[in-house]
C-alpha cells in the first residue's frame, strides 16, 4: 500500500513537471547568430529576395539566400509542399529553422507577411524599423500556425491606403477598379442616355430614374459590357443600380414585370439575370438598397449576386445584439432564398465630416464575424477614396485584416501599426484611439455617417482627452523623424479639427468657444482658441486639403467663417442660457431650444448648430432674466441649402411691446444654393420680460425646412 502511494506521489509530481515545464525558445536573430534564407523550391525565388530584402533592411546586414545550412545558422526554409491547399500555407520551427511551407507562390508570398506582420511585428509597406528589439526577438521551438481561407472571398477597405499596390499585395485585398466593369449608380456615365431609357410616372418621363424594361438601356448595357471586357478583361463585375433615389419606372412595360411606385426590383433584376445569361462567366450585381431593397420574385442565375447596403441599420454597434437584428437577418433570408453570392455594403467614416475619428473597428469586427456566420461571400467598406480621413492609414490597416479573419487580435495589430508608423508617439496614440474604440462599443448611442459634432460627443468623443493628447502630441512633434511628422501631419490637422468643432458646437458651455469676462459681464473667446485654430492651419496646410465632406465643403470656407465670424465678432447676447419654449410642434430630431441661445452659431454644414423646422413653421417665446428696456439689435441667421432642401424662410414676425411686427427677409442670395443669410432689426424696447418670435416659410416651400442657429439680443450702447 505504501509503495502504491509513493509510486502516485511521484506519478503527480512528474505529470506537474511536464506541466509545467517551460518550452524552450527559438532565438531568431541575434548579435553573434548568422541568418540565411534556404530556398529549396527554385519557384519561390522571388518570395526570397523579398524576404531577404526585408530582413537586411531591419537588421541593418546583409542577408544571404542558400541552398543548404550549417548548424550554426538560423535557417528561414522556404518549402515547397504539395498536400497544402493552394494559397494557403503553414510556418513551423526546429531547432535552429524556421519552416515556411506552400504549394504555390501565392501561398508562400502570404506566409512571409504573416511572418514579418504579426510574428516580426514589422510592416512591409511602412518602410522603416518598428521599436522591436530584433535582436531578441523568439518564438517557441514548437511553434506552429496554418493559415486559414479567407472570412470573404471578395475584400475592400475602401481607402485611400488601398490603392499602394504593396498594401494590396500584402493584404490580398481588391480595389473596384480591379474588379468592377461597372459599379454604382453609374449606368448614365457609361452608355449614351436615350429619351425611352428613362424611367417613366404616371406617363411623363423624367431622367430622374432608369426605365430597366427598356430593350435601348439592355442593347446599350450589352454593348458596354463587351467594351469593357476588352479594355479590361479582368474586371469582370458588373453592378446594375436605379440612380440614387426611390422612383420606380410605371411604364406599361414596367409595371407588367411587377414594379410598383417604390419597387423597382422586378424589372432590374429581369434585366440582370438577361446580362448574366447572355454573359455566363461574368457576374452580374444587383443591389438591396432604395427602390430594390426587396428581393424579386424569381430565382436569380448562378453568376447573379446582390449587394446588401446598410444604409438603414445603426452604426458604431453591435448589429446582432442590437433592436436591428431580426429586421436585417430577415431582409438577408429572403435574399438567400434567390441567392448565394451575397455581399455586404457597410459604411466606416462620417461622411458629412471626413475628419472625425468614428471609432467602429471594433463593432464593424463583431458584424464581419456575424456576417460570416451568416454566409455572406464579400464585404465593401466604405471609407473614401479620395482624401486621408481620421485615423484612415490605421482602419484601412485593421480593417483589412478583419476581412481577412473577423476573429483577428485587433489590440495587438493596433500595437503594431503605430510602433511602425508612429514610433515616438505610439504611447500616445494607441491608448487614445483605444479608448475611442470602447467609448463607442459601449455605448447604446447610433453613431449616424451623417449627422452632427454633438453625437460623437455623447458616443465617444472626451473633449478632456482629446484636448490633453494633443497638447502631449503637439509637444512631441518636433522630436519626431520627418517620415513619422509625415504621418502625423494629418492626423494631427483631424484632431486639431475636431477640438475647433468641439469649441464651435459647445459655445457657452464646458469646453466651448466662449467664457464670460466678470469684471464687465461680457462674452469672450478663450485664450486658447486663436493658438488651437493657428494649429489647425499649421498641420492641415502641410497636407494640403481642400475639402471636409462628401458634398465638398470647401476647407477655404470653413477657415473663412473662422477667420471672419468666430475670431472677429463680437459676442454679446443678453439671452445667454434662456432657453426658449416651444409654442410649435418642433421636428423630434430639434426638441432641444436651448441650442438658439448657447452661443454655437451656423455654418454651411447643415447638421451642426442649426435648429430645422421642416413640417412646422418655428414658433417661440424667450422669457428674459430681467425686464429689458432701450434699444436692441435683434439678430438671427438662417440657411438656405437647396441640396438638402432648406429654404429662406420669408418673414420674421416679432411679438414685443404689446405688437406684432412683421419684417420680410431680403436677401440677394435667394438663388444661391447654399447660403448663410443674416438677419438684423433694431428693436425699441420699453419693458420686456417675453419676446415671442414666428418663422414664416415662404409660400412654394411650405412642405420643406427652415433652419436658424443663434438668436442674439444685443444692447445698442
Amino acid at each position: 500500500m505504501r509503495f502504491i502511494l509513493v509510486l502516485l506521489v511521484i506519478t503527480v509530481l512528474s505529470v506537474q513537471c511536464s506541466v509545467t515545464k517551460k518550452v524552450p525558445d527559438l532565438h531568431l536573430f541575434g548579435a553573434k547568430k548568422n541568418v540565411v534564407v534556404l530556398l529549396e523550391h527554385a519557384s519561390f525565388r522571388p518570395q526570397s529576395d523579398y524576404l531577404t530584402k526585408h530582413l537586411s533592411r531591419f537588421l541593418d546586414k546583409t542577408i544571404e539566400v542558400q541552398e543548404t545550412s550549417k548548424s550554426d545558422q538560423m535557417a528561414l526554409v522556404l518549402r515547397y509542399q504539395d498536400t497544402i491547399i493552394a494559397d494557403q500555407f503553414t510556418i513551423h520551427a526546429t531547432e535552429n529553422k524556421l519552416l515556411f511551407e506552400a504549394k504555390s507562390s501565392a501561398g508562400m508570398q502570404q506566409a512571409l507577411n504573416f511572418f514579418l506582420i504579426h510574428i516580426l511585428e514589422y510592416i512591409p509597406y511602412s518602410h522603416r524599423k518598428s521599436l522591436l528589439s530584433y535582436s531578441s526577438k523568439s518564438i517557441p521551438v514548437n511553434y506552429q500556425h496554418s493559415s486559414k481561407a479567407p472570412a470573404f472571398t471578395y475584400r475592400v477597405p475602401y481607402f485611400i491606403e488601398n490603392y499602394n499596390d504593396d498594401f494590396r499585395a500584402i493584404h490580398q485585398t481588391q480595389t473596384l477598379d480591379d474588379s468592377w466593369g461597372l459599379w454604382g449608380h453609374n449606368i448614365p456615365k457609361r452608355i449614351q442616355m436615350s429619351p425611352n431609357m428613362f424611367a417613366e410616372t404616371n406617363g411623363v418621363r423624367s431622367d430622374e430614374q432608369l426605365c430597366f424594361s427598356s430593350p435601348e438601356l439592355y442593347l446599350a448595357l450589352v454593348a458596354m459590357v463587351k467594351s469593357s471586357q476588352s479594355e479590361n478583361p479582368d474586371a469582370g463585375k458588373f453592378m446594375i443600380m436605379p440612380l440614387d433615389n426611390s422612383n420606380a419606372c410605371t411604364c406599361s412595360s414596367c409595371l407588367k414585370k411587377g414594379n410598383t411606385p417604390r419597387n423597382a426590383s422586378p424589372a432590374v433584376f429581369d434585366l440582370i439575370n438577361k446580362l448574366a445569361l447572355r454573359f455566363s462567366k461574368l457576374e452580374f450585381f444587383g443591389s438591396a438598397y432604395l427602390s430594390t431593397k426587396s428581393p424579386p420574385d424569381f430565382q436569380l442565375k448562378q453568376n447573379v449576386g446582390v449587394m446588401f447596403t446598410t444604409m438603414d441599420f445603426p452604426k458604431g454597434i453591435a448589429l446582432e445584439n442590437s433592436a436591428a437584428r431580426s429586421a436585417l437577418l430577415h431582409q438577408i433570408e429572403l435574399w438567400k432564398q434567390k441567392t448565394q453570392n451575397i455581399f455586404i455594403w457597410d459604411y466606416v467614416i462620417h461622411f458629412d465630416n471626413y475628419l472625425t475619428t468614428f471609432p467602429t473597428v471594433l463593432s464593424t469586427a463583431l458584424n464581419l464575424q456575424w456576417y460570416q456566420q451568416l454566409g455572406i461571400s464579400g464585404v465593401f467598406l466604405h471609407g473614401s477614396e479620395e482624401m486621408y480621413t481620421a485615423f484612415s492609414d490605421l482602419k484601412a490597416f485593421l480593417y483589412a485584416e478583419l476581412l481577412m479573419d473577423p476573429q483577428a487580435n485587433l489590440e495587438s495589430l493596433k500595437v503594431i501599426f503605430f510602433k511602425n508608423f508612429y514610433p515616438n508617439t505610439a504611447h500616445l496614440l494607441q491608448p487614445y484611439y483605444s479608448r475611442c474604440e470602447m467609448n463607442s462599443l459601449n455605448s447604446s448611442q447610433n453613431l449616424d455617417i451623417y449627422g452632427g459634432m454633438k453625437q460623437h460627443i455623447k458616443k465617444y468623443l472626451d473633449a478632456a482627452d482629446l484636448f490633453n493628447v494633443l497638447d502631449s502630441l503637439n509637444r512631441e512633434y518636433e522630436n519626431c523623424s520627418n517620415e513619422e511628422k509625415e504621418n502625423l501631419n494629418p492626423l494631427l490637422s483631424a484632431l486639431y479639427f475636431q477640438k475647433l468643432e468641439i469649441y464651435r458646437t459647445q459655445g457657452i458651455r464646458d469646453f466651448g468657444l466662449l467664457e464670460k469676462d466678470t469684471e464687465n459681464e461680457s462674452w469672450r473667446i478663450k485664450s486658447q482658441v486663436q493658438e488651437d485654430y493657428e494649429n489647425w492651419r499649421k498641420y492641415r496646410e502641410l497636407t494640403a486639403f481642400e475639402v471636409l465632406n462628401e458634398s465638398g465643403l470647401k476647407v477655404s470656407d470653413y477657415e473663412n467663417h473662422w477667420e471672419k465670424i468666430l475670431l472677429q465678432r463680437s459676442w454679446d447676447n443678453v439671452l445667454y442660457s434662456n432657453v426658449p419654449r416651444f409654442i410649435s410642434q418642433p421636428d423630434e430630431d430639434y426638441a432641444d431650444a436651448s441650442m438658439l441661445t448657447d452661443g454655437a452659431v451656423g455654418f454651411l454644414d447643415y447638421y451642426n448648430n442649426w435648429l430645422i423646422s421642416t413640417k412646422n413653421l418655428l414658433h417661440i417665446q424667450i422669457e428674459t432674466h430681467e425686464v429689458l428696456s432701450g434699444k436692441y439689435s435683434l439678430e438671427m441667421n438662417f440657411l438656405q441649402d437647396k441640396r438638402h432642401k432648406i429654404y429662406l424662410p420669408k418673414s420674421i414676425s416679432i411679438k414685443y411691446n404689446g405688437t406684432q411686427t412683421d419684417i420680410p427677409l431680403i436677401s440677394t442670395d435667394r438663388n444661391h444654393n447654399q447660403t448663410i443669410y443674416n438677419f438684423q432689426y433694431e428693436l425699441d424696447i420699453r419693458e420686456l420680460e417675453i419676446l415671442e418670435l414666428i418663422i414664416n416659410k415662404q409660400e412654394v416651400f411650405q412642405d420643406f425646412a427652415t433652419a436658424c442657429d443663434e438668436i442674439r439680443l444685443v444692447p445698442i450702447k
